[in-house]
């Protein structure tokens, strides 16, 4: 060859090296027994080492540790089958940094087929590589959601459903169609086969809400009945609301099954209905009072003692203007010890009315453990005014026949010294049915009450020997058979020389007294449960979840008063995304008696969502049966929204994948 020939080939490989040299990509060679003989500039500068360092073998230095030994066993298999080598491994950067990395080489061979060469490039896959491994992540994470998502709505009873206005259900999900007692290998149920599993007395109604959602754009949230194939009926609370699916409007939805809470619900009212009769028979209302801001909370009966509207806002002055003058400056001064010490209340006080009318009234009341730096009392006020009557009309006939019988005249009888009884009214022989000649004599002692026999006769022997009056307590047989209790009083008459010549006695009956104590016994304990059922945070339930009470901070931050709160009021102040989740938590709580919490936006008066953070716990009587829930909401949306930040961030991540796999 001549010299310019050499001279041309020279030039042409410094060119073609120039071209590997500045190329981006990170290209190499090897022999055919796999010696690594070039590395591109590009290499070289990527890993920050010489030539020498590289060649051969020595470049499996710059490899992961957890890779090299893979990808060596690979490469050598490539070497021995002369097969195309890919393969993936992290090379550590020049500033130190392992990077993944997608590797090719391919054998140039002679025209024997013999391997003359490799040619190998590598490129930078590491944002591939980190997106696919976040796209991993996300998959299971999706696959995990679906499945707790299942089982969320298999223990909360919730199954969602989509309809199509044009075709009707498009899909009802598993738990739906248990819910229904459908088989879900039948299908989807039309429109027809649905409505027919509605109680023939929703029927009605359901039908014109499907045609709503066939023709209508607005959401609902209503509870209807179901029979079951079997004859099993079901409470379904059904929401519904417009959604557009790939540029068709639909409507998709949730089924909840609130048999358990409907049943609770109508058992609630049922029982609030006895409590509030109970209420008024007994003459006993309930109250609440926060001194700080001068806020009241009277039950119907309180009102109905003061003889006030229910719909008039109490204030203490209408209080105190309806107290007597001659009581005004004791109540003053039990409102000013409670409300600066924070002490118990028991008093008694009359009201006067503008008729001139007069009532007793008893005030029980303690403050509430709360908390909060604000005191709150909560008390019970009893209308005694019967029981005062009866005891002033007591006292009066005491001081009028004290010199008689020192007792009420009912059932009057004598005795002799010895204690045996010589006369009996007729009214005592016709209350026992006894003959005179049954009851004088010791006779009388057979109607006492097995129980009270021995204390009454004892408590007679002690009295005869003492010369000092009786007087005690003791249930009597009348003759249909029934004991009723009686006040026994005897007094002894005396001669010039204080002998005991006879003894005058009489019965007086206080069958109502008995029952006026044991109803005050029930008031107090009553009140006692009132007293440590008051929410001692910021909202409060019964244990069926009924909305018992809020804080002012709360009606503040919704814009709305406690009636728009009442009969699950409050979940249209949830975020309709939120509110299935909600009520996951909320009937879960219910049913298991577990710590309450979910976290949801809340809508708040100047129609502003924020996420809060709701939790709450029971308060159990001495047998561990709840008896109130309370809770509080913690405001948490600061978070949420860096937490919703971050999800946007995948899901942008997530997007480019997508796109590049299209291209």
């Amino acid at each position: 060859m001549r010299a310019d020939e050499h001279s041309s080939v020279d030039d042409r490989d410094l060119n073609l090296r120039q071209i590997i040299d500045s190329a981006p990509a990170l290209i190499h060679t090897a022999r055919p027994d796999g010696y690594l003989d070039f590395f591109n500039r590009t290499w070289l500068d990527f890993v920050g080492q010489p030539l020498r360092s590289l060649l051969g073998w020595k470049w499996t230095s710059c490899i992961h540790p957890e890779d090299v030994e893979s990808f060596v066993q690979k490469w050598r298999e490539s070497l021995a089958t002369g097969e195309r080598f890919e393969g993936a491994a992290r090379v550590r950067r020049a500033d130190g940094e392992y990077r993944w990395m997608l590797h090719h080489k391919l054998a140039l061979r002679a025209k024997d087929g013999g391997i003359l060469k490799w040619h190998g490039s590598s490129i930078d896959i590491e944002d591939r590589k980190r997106v696919e491994e976040q796209l991993r992540r996300t998959a299971q994470e999706l696959q995990k959601s679906e499945f707790y998502l299942a089982e969320a709505q298999r223990i909360g009873q919730i199954g969602n459903w989509v309809f199509d206005p044009a075709a009707g259900f498009d899909y009802w999900s598993h738990e739906l169609f248990r819910i229904h007692g459908l088989d879900p290998d039948a299908g989807t149920p039309s429109s027809e086969r649905y409505l027919a599993l509605v109680h023939p007395q929703d029927r009605e109604f359901m039908a014109s809400l499907v045609q709503q959602m066939t023709h209508g754009v607005s959401g609902f949230d209503v509870i209807k009945r179901i029979m079951r194939p079997q004859g099993e009926v079901r409470y379904i609370r059904c929401v519904g609301t417009p959604a557009l699916d790939n540029g068709t409007m639909k409507k998709v939805g949730i089924g909840i099954d609130v048999t358990e809470h409907e049943l609770l619900t109508q058992e609630l009212r049922r029982r609030e209905a006895y409590l509030a009769e109970a209420q008024r028979l007994s003459h006993t209302g309930s109250f609440g009072w926060r001194p700080g801001n001068g806020e009241h909370v009277w039950s119907d009966e309180t009102y109905c003692i003061f003889e006030y509207d229910p719909a008039t806002e109490v204030s203490l002055d209408m209080i105190v203007e309806r107290v007597h003058p001659e009581d005004r400056n004791l109540v003053l001064e039990v409102v000013e010890r409670a409300s600066t010490s924070g002490g118990a209340i028991d008093c008694e006080y009359r009201l006067l009315f503008p008729d001139d009318r007069v009532k007793y009234v008893r005030i029980l009341a303690r403050p509430l453990g709360t908390a909060s730096d604000d005191l709150e009392v909560a008390g019970a006020v009893i209308d005694i005014t019967e029981a005062k009557r009866a005891e002033e009309k007591i006292r009066l006939s005491e001081r009028e026949l004290r010199t008689l019988v020192e007792a009420i005249p009912a059932y009057v009888g004598t005795a002799l010294p010895d204690g045996s009884v010589d006369f009996i009214s007729q009214s005592w022989l016709d209350y026992t049915g006894y003959s005179r000649e049954q009851g004088v004599g010791w006779g009388w002692a057979s109607v006492i009450h097995p129980e009270d026999f021995d204390r009454v006769v004892a408590s007679w022997r002690t009295g005869l020997a003492a010369g000092t009056p009786v007087e005690h307590e003791l249930r009597c047989r009348r003759a249909d058979g029934t004991y009723h209790w009686f006040l026994y009083r005897s007094l002894p008459l005396r001669d010039d020389g204080g002998n005991v010549v006879k003894w005058y006695g009489t019965l007086t009956n206080i069958d109502v007294l008995k029952e006026t104590e044991s109803a005050l016994q029930t008031r107090e304990h009553q009140l006692l449960g009132i007293i440590e059922t008051i929410p001692s945070m910021l909202w409060s339930t019964s244990p069926t979840g009924e909305s018992t009470h809020l804080s002012q901070r709360l009606l503040e931050y919704f814009g709305a008063p406690f009636e728009e709160f009442v009969s699950r009021g409050w979940e249209r102040f949830i975020h309709p995304d939120d509110r299935e989740e909600t009520a996951k938590a909320f009937l879960r709580t219910m049913e298991t008696g577990e710590s309450y919490s979910a976290i949801n936006r809340l809508r708040r008066t100047d129609g502003e969502y924020r996420w809060h953070h709701t939790m709450g716990e029971p308060l159990r009587d001495p047998q561990g049966k709840i008896i109130q829930w309370y809770g509080l909401s913690v405001d948490i949306d600061e978070r949420k929204r860096a937490e919703d930040h971050l999800s946007g961030y995948t899901h942008q991540a997530q997007q480019s994948v997508k796109n590049r796999n299209r291209g």
